[in-house]
């Protein structure tokens, strides 16, 4: 069985290298626990590795998932977006049984073989719409037949009984291949576990298994306290916890860089961008920043990078982008914005070379994806006004990020 990356830290060693290509995994966890965050970065790591993407909400709209992905630092999800590579289909507020039956199957007709990843974010409504317990598993047995025909599948449920995966409401989806559950313990307790502790600007804590260096508990206990409070919107408490993680006399540069990292999700919060590019700038300048795992370190460079350029930052901004292409080229937007960087400083050479990097990005990007080639290719359907690109998310945070 093939093997696929789910795109979560620390994920991938726990399930033999990552998640079965072509099969259903379901993620379950609490309201809060972080479902909605771990589908998107399933998606956006297809995305990455070529892969095109389908979001199926049953729950919260379009516009509130994108701009969440913006504000925890995630802003190329508006490129893909833009190229037609990522979909979202909304469907809450529709009669799940005649949507799952009827409309689906039209969907997967269109999509089958395209080898495409699928989120489902969350099963729960389909659950509660339907009493009969035979007819939820074969309700969700259809579900799941059909979406694997398109690619793999993820989805989420939250969880209301006990924490054992013995709650009624876990009992039919487990005709999935696979069984993922979030984490749900307390931030305090992951720290002391030796947990990394991922921020969120706009929503709940995620929390996954950790490799080696940490920080101090101390330190991760004042830092989860302060994400709890950016994440209930107590902005002041956050503040002062942090504060509190940066008081320590022994801090080491691991403990210096996560306090820099909360500081920055704090800012962008309060957008307060200034405050935001500093705190990321200073993020990839640290001596630790190298213990960061890749996927990590790509995301803070180019937050970095968008922030800076946002900030007019400009000598920050060459030297981002220096970062950047030791690892992966700029794209064409990136291209641009760092010609702009070396005009604004008169290094004109560079500023020209740039500009027709760009140039040639941008024509090259031009091409017709198959994709856009599908969407032509529909004249009428549901589906295709679902997926319709009219991201009216783009609040402050995200026009930051573009």
């Amino acid at each position: 069985m093939r093997k696929i990356k789910s795109g979560i830290y620390g994920l991938n060693p726990l399930l033999d290298g990552g998640v079965n290509e072509n099969s259903t995994t379901v993620v379950i966890g609490r309201s809060g626990a972080g479902k909605t965050t771990i589908a998107t970065q399933f998606i956006r790591r297809g995305l990455q590795d070529g892969q095109e993407g389908v979001f199926v909400s049953l729950d919260e709209n379009k516009e509130q998932i994108i701009r969440e992905a913006v504000e925890m630092g995630w802003s190329d999800i508006l490129d893909y977006l833009d190229d037609e590579l990522l979909v979202f289909i909304d469907a809450s507020g529709r009669e799940f049984s005649n949507f799952i039956r009827k409309e689906l199957p039209a969907f997967v007709a269109d999509w089958k073989g395209s080898n495409a990843r699928i989120a489902i974010d969350p099963l729960t409504p389909v659950l509660w719409s339907t009493k009969d317990l035979y007819e939820q598993r074969d309700l969700i047995g259809f579900m799941f037949k059909e979406t694997r025909k398109v690619g793999t599948v993820l989805c989420t449920l939250e969880e209301h009984g006990a924490t054992d995966l013995t709650g009624p409401e876990t009992v039919i989806p487990m005709c999935g291949d696979a069984h993922a559950q979030a984490a749900l313990l307390e931030a305090e307790r992951l720290a002391r576990a030796g947990y990394r502790v991922l921020a969120s600007a706009s929503g709940p804590v995620s929390a996954y298994a950790a490799e080696t260096p940490h920080v101090t508990r101390s330190v991760g206990v004042a830092l989860s306290a302060a994400i709890k409070a950016i994440n209930t919107g107590d902005f002041k408490t956050a503040a002062d916890k942090l504060t509190e993680a940066g008081s320590g006399s022994d801090l080491t540069d691991y403990d210096k860089l996560k306090i820099n990292q909360v500081k920055g999700f704090l800012a962008l919060k309060q957008q307060d961008y200034n405050t935001a590019a500093t705190a990321f700038e200073a993020l990839i300048v640290s001596p630790a920043f190298g213990d960061l795992p890749p996927e990590e370190q790509t995301t803070t460079l180019h937050n970095a990078r968008i922030l800076s350029a946002q900030e007019k930052h400009w000598p920050n901004v060459i030297t981002i982008a220096q970062k950047i292409e030791k690892t992966t080229p700029l794209d064409y937007k990136s291209d641009s914005v760092v010609a702009q960087a070396y005009y604004l400083t008169n290094d004109f050479p560079n500023a020209k070379i740039y500009a027709e990097k760009g140039i040639a990005a941008a024509t090259a990007a031009s091409g017709v994806t198959a994709l856009r080639r599908r969407w032509r290719a529909r004249s009428s359907g549901s589906w295709t006004r679902a997926a319709s690109r009219e991201c009216s998310c783009r609040s402050s945070a995200a026009e930051a990020c573009e």
